[in-house]
């Protein structure tokens, strides 16, 4: 029976004595014993390996220098500022899962106040509902006075502890909105009321003086005839996005399954988080793609592929 080729075996499996990180080796074709030269693919060094017993996967190891006890300390540094970005990354979908959470519930809780709102309303007036955020933690701002002014009235209500200011049988037509509050930037905006019908604003504001005026374009929601399903269906959405960003988040922080990280991170988008939930999942996944090269698992699919091309090359020889 022919003598089973050292490359036929499984993959020589080691310890990089710079770094501690498991190495898979292959020595070269046709090379049955001996030394040979490698590379580490977590800390780059070059590595002498000499195989003693193949058959027992017993082999030395050591760095191609003296300095073989002391990791190449630019590769070190260039290592730990990945490492920092993955954190970095991972803690920005953690706040976007969170603010995708409280955007979620804020969607539900506002679909009981529009629908109330849509009962209430006459005919010939109109109602607007303002939810006010804090634009950087994305929580309800309480006691943010808003006001609607016309050419002959003004309307003013406060926000609850929900962030949520309601104003009822307002008239309809184009009208100035101001948003009021201790410690933050005034806001101001025109908006065109629809009658008949809730107006829904979602605005954030940012801490500041209250002398900074902030002149803001309002997207508004506006349906001739309200859908609650539609709305319960967005919230759902929203909330499973956010899981995902914690998901993703979770494999971001230890550097594992780049593939799902990212698809994570990039499903998060849809999470919403009053607006800034989805710039955030955004970053973190720019992040994640440019340092997919700190993820483990990216170098046990590099190595599968790389077994896989061989494999292939050596049917084709032998064809």
């Amino acid at each position: 029976m022919p003598q089973q080729s050292f490359e036929d075996q499984h993959l020589l499996e080691t310890k990089c004595p710079s770094c501690g990180t498991v190495l898979k080796l292959r020595p070269p074709k046709g090379q049955n014993r001996g030394s040979f030269n490698s590379t580490c693919h977590s800390c780059g060094r070059d590595l002498d390996v000499n195989v003693i017993d193949a058959m027992k996967n017993r082999l030395r190891i050591t760095t191609s220098n003296l300095q073989a006890t002391r990791p190449n300390q630019n590769i070190q540094k260039v290592k730990r500022a990945k490492k920092r970005t993955l954190k970095i990354a991972a803690l920005i979908l953690f706040i976007a899962g969170v603010l995708g959470i409280l955007s979620s519930v804020s969607t539900v809780m506002g679909s009981f106040s529009i629908r109330d709102i849509e009962e209430q309303t006459r005919a010939e007036y109109a109602s607007l509902s303002v939810t006010v955020i804090d634009s950087m933690t994305g929580r309800p701002i309480q006691d943010v006075q808003v006001t609607l002014t016309y050419l002959d009235a003004n309307y003013t209500e406060m926000t609850d502890s929900s962030g949520l200011a309601v104003l009822k049988n307002v008239p309809p037509g184009s009208a100035d909105i101001t948003l009021k509050k201790e410690g933050y930037r005034e806001i101001e905006s025109t908006i065109v009321l629809k009658k008949g019908i809730p107006n829904v604003l979602d605005i954030p504001m940012e801490e500041g003086s209250t002398s900074d005026v902030m002149p803001i374009l309002t997207p508004q929601f506006v349906s001739r005839r309200y859908s609650s399903l539609l709305t319960d269906i967005m919230a759902m959405v929203m909330f499973l996005s956010s899981v995902l960003a914690f998901v993703g988040a979770y494999y971001t922080y230890r550097g594992e399954f780049f593939i799902l990280a990212i698809v994570s991170a990039f499903l998060s988008v849809f999470s919403f988080g009053f607006f800034m939930g989805s710039l955030l999942s955004g970053a973190a996944t720019i992040l994640i793609i440019f340092s997919y090269g700190s993820f483990s698992h990216t170098h046990v699919l590099r190595q599968l592929l790389e077994t896989y091309r061989k494999g292939q090359i050596s049917k084709s020889a032998i064809r």
